[in-house]
């Protein structure tokens, strides 16, 4: 019995070993795979070297201080993204808000490999130790959607508000109001979905082969209206820290717009954005190319204006990534069960 005892226990911790090793091995390739990438569109990206030049010899005068402040938003941005998935993790799991934080910041390495940065959970789910995973999955999903919906919300009434005042577009009269209706009968629809979020298991009744899938989706009975209430209100607050944040950089290359029609035109920029799928690392081009779109008509200095687009990149995606990278590799965390 004894030496039977002594064997289960070398084969779970030769499992452990295992399992330690591999996860040893996977975090670094995690690291060298999101520092190749990194590498390559900061050194080897000749327009964001224009970038840089242009803010070193054209911007405003106070353009130290509204960077300053830029990056102090970064943080406000991020820890208010930590503390709304804490909130929603206290559900499945407790967690403290500085390891909330640590692996919202892992996240956001892993989401620069992804369509649209679905890979967040894969690295936030390094902090935690539910055993659960997929439940962690959906209350992810819970705050991924909330900050959808508001993009969607805010988007559609820039959008509107821009197509109404000014033919950005160059579309038919028939065209802008199509979209326009598309797009709140769109938010309508979400919004109505996120507080009535039952209905989605309702819906998965009608497919048995969905059933296991039900089993894990009942976490999100567990939210109250005024829980999701507040998700959405920490999410329209990480949206108006994105808005300022483009308007400061906006002043900082000297693109002067008006705050309602900048507003909204970043609106309408946001929304596009999202629409569109993309990878985070590669995102450099299509968010200059939209920001180039919207805000050409208001100013001529496409220079600055892409380089406002890619410096709220820089500081809210690349930054935090190489931050989270860190983490990831002083993570001595094996994987779990």
């Amino acid at each position: 019995m004894y030496i039977f005892a002594r064997s289960i226990m070398k084969n779970n911790t030769d499992n452990r070993n295992e399992k330690s090793y591999s996860f040893y091995w996977w975090k670094w390739l995690v690291f060298a795979l999101a520092a190749f990438g990194l590498y390559y569109q900061l050194f080897q990206n000749a327009n964001l070297s224009r970038a840089w030049f242009e803010y070193k010899t054209n911007v405003s005068s106070d353009a130290t201080i509204l960077t300053v402040v830029v990056f102090i938003l970064m943080i406000i941005n991020w820890s208010v993204e930590a503390y709304r998935w804490n909130s929603l993790l206290r559900k499945v799991e407790l967690l403290s808000f500085f390891d909330a934080l640590k692996a919202t910041l892992s996240g956001i390495t892993f989401a620069l490999f992804t369509p649209n940065r679905v890979g967040e959970y894969a690295g936030r789910v390094l902090f935690i130790n539910t055993v659960s995973r997929w439940r962690v999955l959906i209350v992810t999903a819970i705050g991924i959607y909330a900050q959808l919906l508001t993009t969607i919300l805010f988007g559609t009434i820039g959008l509107a508000y821009v197509m109404i005042t000014n033919s950005v577009l160059n579309a038919s009269f028939f065209i802008e109001w199509t979209v326009i209706f598309l797009l709140i009968f769109s938010a309508m629809l979400l919004f109505i979905l996120y507080f009535n979020i039952s209905l989605i298991e309702n819906l998965l009744e009608r497919f048995s082969f969905l059933s296991k899938a039900k089993i894990y989706l009942r976490v999100l009975l567990h939210y109250s209206s005024e829980e999701l209430l507040k998700v959405l209100s920490l999410s329209v607050i990480r949206y108006l820290v994105f808005t300022i944040q483009y308007l400061l950089l906006l002043k900082i290359f000297n693109i002067h717009i008006p705050l309602i029609e900048g507003s909204a035109l970043i609106a309408a920029i946001f929304l596009v954005q999202t629409i569109i799928p993309s990878i985070a690392i590669a995102e450099i081009g299509i968010r200059g190319s939209v920001a180039l779109f919207f805000l050409t008509p208001y100013s001529n200095n496409e220079l600055g204006i892409v380089s406002a687009a890619w410096g709220l990149w820089l500081i809210n995606l690349v930054i935090p990534a190489i931050i989270g990278m860190v983490l990831i590799l002083l993570n001595k965390r094996a994987k779990r069960k």
